[in-house]
């Protein structure tokens, strides 16, 4: 494992990841990596063991939730930090997102200085969480 803060971008809408990784590479110096549906975030997962997850809560197959569940039963992912990207403001689904320890969430749509405002704050706020170096914050 290299010292890149790395970031996986979990949404099967090619356009929601697009968005993100140009908002997130705007804003910080990070390694970005993308996964089109749930099973393959696992994948990525597992594989990258990326400093954070954003992953789409409505997906066709595994959906986010159930992507954060399967990875809460292993000890080694039991703690990767997940936010949340959902256009349902529900509070039955918000409270189930909270009892699988999610970092965050964000409803859709998203604007771009708000995102990578939050996103920064959600990161620096929470550095003990994460295995590697900060990302250098870019000022643009």
């Amino acid at each position: 494992m290299d010292d890149i803060f790395t970031i996986l971008l979990v949404d099967d809408d090619k356009t929601v990841r697009f968005f993100l990784k140009r908002v997130l590479q705007k804003k910080m110096d990070v390694r970005i990596i993308e996964a089109a549906n749930g099973s393959e975030g696992i994948m990525m997962i597992t594989e990258y063991k990326p400093d954070l997850v954003f992953i789409d809560l409505m997906m066709p197959g595994l959906g986010g939730v159930e992507v954060i569940e399967v990875m809460r039963i292993h000890q080694e992912f039991k703690d990767t930090p997940f936010v949340v990207l959902t256009a349902i403001d529900d509070r039955d689904i918000i409270a189930k997102l909270a009892g699988l320890k999610i970092l965050d969430y964000m409803l859709k749509p998203m604007d771009i200085h708000h995102t990578g405002v939050r996103v920064r704050k959600l990161i620096e706020d929470n550095e003990k969480l994460f295995k590697r170096k900060l990302p250098t914050f870019i000022s643009k």
